[in-house]
């Protein structure tokens, strides 16, 4: 299955101007065989992480090949490690090397000894890459748009993996598999990862938001669904002087423009402390919007978090 989106869904590099349409599709054609892969992981990560240590065993299944055999079944969904295997026998040949066999016990060793450190650097490297091409032009008005967004995995069922992630519920013991939640913010100008939190499949997404919220800066805005439309985040975040542009929350009744929401009495799982620090009220502009699809009508509402004069500033209105 070949994957289209370059970049968020419904901001893909194909909608982009012309020349950078064209740089996705060269990017699309080099990544559907595992050596062009390559080239393409040598162009944003430096070569130097993949390097064979000191004294460790020459091997076939090199970081560097195992690190993109292992990209390229990600990118391919229901990928086989035959199958990538295959890919690594046909980029070997290509390249006049002898190529491994076929059988896939040598790569699915290899995969096992990937450090997690170098993945670590791997995205690091990713993320300063990306910050550096970031220009202007790329910003909403000259501020950094972030998008924040959870979902849910699952993992084979190991006693590693059960110590860390429970079942998800109505499962019973050795007829499921652990199942845990992933929360990342990404970058609305160039698709990129910003950062990332892993955790438990109850843990609530408003709670592990917190874990990164210091990868959200101050003069950026912060748009989300409707299942981060909680008042402690919200203050939280305006305190911050980051702008928030969520989907208001289905129990939430709202008629008015311009709203303000009290502080609860329930603190939840809040730091009391931070609590205490939060202000008693926060304003919110309500918007109103319908999108049509196919002749179908949806109609919803966003509540903005407004900490300054918004009317006062060269931006859209609100």
């Amino acid at each position: 299955m070949t994957n289209k989106t370059m970049y968020l869904p419904g901001f893909s590099g194909l909608m982009r101007r012309s020349r950078a349409r064209d740089t996705a599709r060269e990017v699309m054609r080099e990544a559907e065989s595992i050596d062009g892969l390559a080239a393409l992981v040598a162009r944003f990560i430096p070569t130097e992480l993949f390097k064979t240590k000191r004294g460790t065993r020459n091997r076939m299944f090199t970081a560097m090949v195992t690190f993109t055999a292992f990209l390229g079944q990600v990118m391919r969904r229901g990928s086989s490690c035959r199958e990538a295997v295959r890919q690594v026998q046909s980029w070997f040949i290509a390249s006049g090397q002898e190529a491994p066999t076929g059988n896939t016990s040598a790569y699915c060793q290899a995969r096992n000894r990937i450090d997690l450190d170098l993945i670590g650097k791997a995205f690091h490297h990713l993320c300063t890459w990306f910050e550096e091409q970031t220009k202007p032009a790329d910003l909403w008005y000259g501020r950094n748009v972030k998008v924040v967004d959870g979902s849910g995995i699952s993992m084979p069922d190991t006693p590693e993996n059960r110590a860390e992630f429970e079942y998800a519920g109505g499962q019973r013991k050795g007829c499921g598999f652990p199942t845990g939640k992933l929360l990342g913010v990404f970058s609305l100008a160039t698709g990129h990862l910003h950062r990332f939190v892993h955790g438990n499949w109850k843990e609530h997404e408003i709670s592990m938001v917190r874990r990164i919220i210091a990868w959200i800066n101050a003069g950026d805005v912060l748009v989300a669904d409707r299942g981060f439309c909680g008042w402690g985040l919200m203050a939280l975040l305006l305190r911050k002087q980051v702008d928030v542009v969520i989907r208001v929350h289905g129990r939430r009744t709202t008629s008015s423009h311009l709203d303000h929401w009290d502080k609860p009495q329930r603190q939840g799982d809040w730091d009391e402390a931070l609590w205490a620090e939060l202000p008693e009220t926060i304003a919110v502009r309500i918007i109103r919007y319908q999108v049509r699809l196919g002749g179908l009508g949806f109609t919803g509402i966003v509540s903005s978090g407004r900490i300054r004069g918004w009317r006062d500033t060269h931006r859209p209105q609100f």
